[in-house]
């Protein structure tokens, strides 16, 4: 039977929350879980937004830069020297960072032509509108502002330049291999490949910033259903192989099952909500935290699950669009844990990030976190994409055959803004436009 429309939910309340964060739908903790040690999940992965991310501090003053894609994404401070438009090498740039104005050469030019003159980092700024900064690959950081930025950094040759981030992730992930890394579907919805890097092992995201990726390419499920939210599995490519990182195992169907069978219980990992929340309920603002959680949460099999679910839907009040009693919100491509006393639950935030059980002492993902019914109530439960469902598709692409089961995103250079003007009209789209897509009161965990 067809499930009820999607309900989008216009929240215009974001807009109050602009000076405080980029992600107002995104909370610092899993619901009822604790800190993480430092060392026990290499493999994990967090999603960062660069668009939103950056600021750039001088003279008191703060103004939005955008990190360059294939460059180091990391904050610098260093005095200001003029590199004009970083044709020839940066004279006098030992310990500096270069300001360099968009021009003919590119941006790889650019950026070598500053640290060959002992530059620390560079800033290019926009000469014309929507001009393209590329960048093939740099080993240090560079960002990009626009030409508006660019002048009024000009007047400030030889003061004190600071370029920090939001330690803020959207989603989480797992390192299974190769330069992939695997994560949920719908992450992607208002996002490409182009916006994001990959912090991958890092406890902290404050600390660690050690092993940041650029993202060469994101592919989603062929099968991805934005509805129902089956086959909620995307691969992420990064621009370069992780070195010293071990791989998280990908269970198989049979080791699942036998674990759900003794209901035994997986631990899910994340960074988001921390504070149980009802049904339908806007999350409320916290200051995020870029430590790592967890909670463990015992395994149920899909029928109990499902049954569950459409029957908390329909005592439910509030629930208008009741969906029918064959209706299968469960499918086959995902796997149930959860606590039924409460409390306990992966929530907005967590979304993609691992669900892992432990056998014979080794991580084995199982899942990863897709949609629930509110965050921690008692009587439901949370519902993982069932990674071992697609073990033969992530072989796959662990032997660089993507294409055959996932379709790479459709991505679009980013662009330097012609001035402020860009950056606030997309922070106010992106800001008015945050919806929790609700299914019934079924919501994504993003």
């Amino acid at each position: 039977m067809k499930r009820p429309k999607n309900i989008r939910i216009m929240i215009v309340v974001l807009l109050l929350l602009l000076p405080f964060t980029n992600h107002a739908e995104i909370m610092p903790k899993i619901v009822g879980g604790v800190e993480s040690n430092v060392s026990d999940w290499p493999f994990m992965a967090a999603l960062i937004d660069t668009r939103l991310n950056g600021s750039i501090i001088v003279a008191g003053h703060s103004f939005m830069g955008f990190p360059i894609k294939n460059t180091k994404f990391q904050e610098f401070s260093g005095k200001i020297i003029n590199c004009e438009q970083g044709l020839t090498i940066c004279q006098n740039a030992y310990g500096k960072v270069c300001l360099i104005e968009r021009g003919t050469n590119t941006g790889t030019e650019k950026i070598q032509n500053c640290k060959a003159g002992g530059g620390i980092a560079a800033v290019i700024y926009n000469n014309e509108i929507n001009s393209i900064v590329d960048v093939e690959t740099a080993d240090m950081p560079a960002i990009s502002t626009s030409r508006t930025n660019g002048l009024l950094l000009l007047n400030q040759v030889d003061n004190l330049i600071q370029f920090e981030y939001r330690n803020e992730s959207f989603c989480g992930g797992s390192y299974i291999g190769g330069k992939w890394i695997v994560t949920a579907a719908h992450c992607f919805n208002q996002i490409d490949a182009d916006s994001i890097v990959v912090h991958l092992g890092g406890h902290n995201l404050e600390i660690n910033q050690g092993n940041i990726f650029s993202v060469k390419d994101v592919a989603i499920h062929k099968d991805y259903n934005d509805d129902t939210y089956d086959n909620d599995i995307a691969i992420i490519e990064l621009a370069s192989e992780p070195k010293g990182i071990p791989p998280v195992l990908i269970a198989d169907e049979l080791t699942l099952s036998f674990a759900i069978d003794q209901q035994l219980e997986a631990t899910v990992i994340g960074r988001g909500l921390k504070a149980k929340r009802a049904a339908r309920e806007i999350p409320r603002y916290e200051y995020p935290d870029p430590r790592l959680y967890e909670v463990s949460l015992a395994l149920t099999d899909n029928q109990t699950c499902d049954q569950l679910m459409l029957e908390y839907l329909e005592n439910d009040p509030g629930v208008i669009n009741k969906p029918s009693i064959d209706t299968e919100l469960v499918t086959n491509s995902m796997v149930c844990a959860g606590n039924l006393v409460g409390g306990l639950s992966s929530c907005q935030g967590d979304s993609g990030g691992p669900l892992i059980i432990k056998q014979s002492g080794k991580n084995y993902l199982v899942g990863l976190t897709s949609w629930g019914i509110g965050c921690g109530l008692a009587d439901t439960f949370d519902v993982y994409t069932r990674v071992p469902y697609f073990k033969s598709d992530l072989k796959k692409v662990l032997d660089n055959r993507l294409q055959t089961t996932f379709s790479s995103t459709t991505t679009s250079e980013r662009t330097d803004s012609g001035g402020n003007w860009h950056y606030l009209m997309t922070l106010l789209l992106l800001s008015v436009c945050v919806a929790f897509r609700v299914t019934g009161i079924k919501q994504r965990r993003l």
